[in-house]
């Protein structure tokens, strides 16, 4: 999820406990030690890699090089602490993205590698609309769910022996999808393309994160789907 509008300067600040590190594109604040440090920092550059490609093939825009900030607090706890303070409206989520400082806001312990690939995949597309702070995200009309879909679409992953191998089925998406099949109770497809912000951060935000999953999963695997995806958004920026 992203956060809409910027924090103060003073609440994206490290905790004094928290170390620094830089990669190519990314710098890292966090308690985690050195060796988990450099792990993280390979598979960021490694989705980074991924993104450089796939962003500009299938959105028809170019990826920018700006870095990225993560602030990684080792817990849940932590980070809620820093969530009530500074970002109340996203108790929900495991971590957000603030545009206006390009950082992603996350815990390390009992959170998917998955969830900070989501936040990072945020900033490629305030990069692809020229809009870093997400002002679009409260336009009437504007299409919540392609950012939310396509970045759950690009952050898929699963564990081979050589690393992280993207472009993976969404297994935990497509369990909700068949739950909420099994329960008659998904979504139309007409609900989601209304779909505003505050959906997407509510009790039910699995199920409107797994439908959007769906929907651009659908778009980007079906070639002559794929061919008006670039024309959808080249619409959307101007």
């Amino acid at each position: 999820m992203l956060l809409c509008g910027p924090l103060s300067p003073s609440s994206l600040a490290a905790p004094p406990s928290m170390v620094h590190e830089r990669s190519e594109h990314f710098e890292l604040s966090t308690a985690a030690p050195l060796e988990a440090r450099r792990a993280l920092l390979d598979h960021l550059e490694s989705f980074h890699s991924v993104l450089k490609v796939l962003v500009p093939s299938v959105t028809g825009v170019p990826l920018g090089d700006q870095p990225v900030r993560l602030l990684l607090y080792e817990d849940p706890e932590s980070y809620h602490a820093h969530v009530r303070r500074h970002a109340p409206g996203l108790g929900h989520n495991g971590g957000y993205y603030d545009g206006a400082s390009r950082t992603v806001v996350s815990h390390r312990r009992a959170n998917p590698l998955q969830l900070q690939f989501h936040e990072i995949a945020h900033a490629a597309l305030g990069d692809v609309f020229d809009d870093p702070t997400h002002t679009r995200y409260a336009r009437p009309g504007w299409p919540v769910w392609f950012d939310e879909g396509f970045a759950e679409y690009v952050s898929s992953f699963e564990v081979v022996r050589e690393g992280l191998k993207f472009g993976a089925p969404h297994l935990a998406r497509i369990a909700t999808l068949a739950s909420a099949i099994e329960a008659h109770q998904t979504l139309s497809l007409t609900t989601l393309l209304r779909a505003r912000p505050r959906e997407f951060t509510g009790q039910q935000m699995d199920l409107w994160y797994a439908t959007a999953w769906a929907l651009v999963d659908l778009l980007i695997s079906e070639a002559d789907l794929r061919r008006g995806v670039p024309r959808f958004v080249a619409k959307l920026r101007a």
